[in-house]
């Protein structure tokens, strides 16, 4: 479901800037629970 680079950006985002990444994964979270709604600006693609 992910691009392989997913975890090497994640992983960098994580050792440098903890905030941002807790916020991807709280995306990402939303998204799996419900692709159409959420947090952040879902959109149809």
């Amino acid at each position: 479901m992910f691009q392989p680079e997913f975890l090497e950006d994640l992983s960098y985002w994580a050792e440098t800037e903890r905030r941002t990444a807790k916020r991807l994964l709280e995306l990402v979270k939303a998204a799996l629970r419900d692709p159409f709604k959420g947090i952040g600006s879902p959109e149809p693609l």
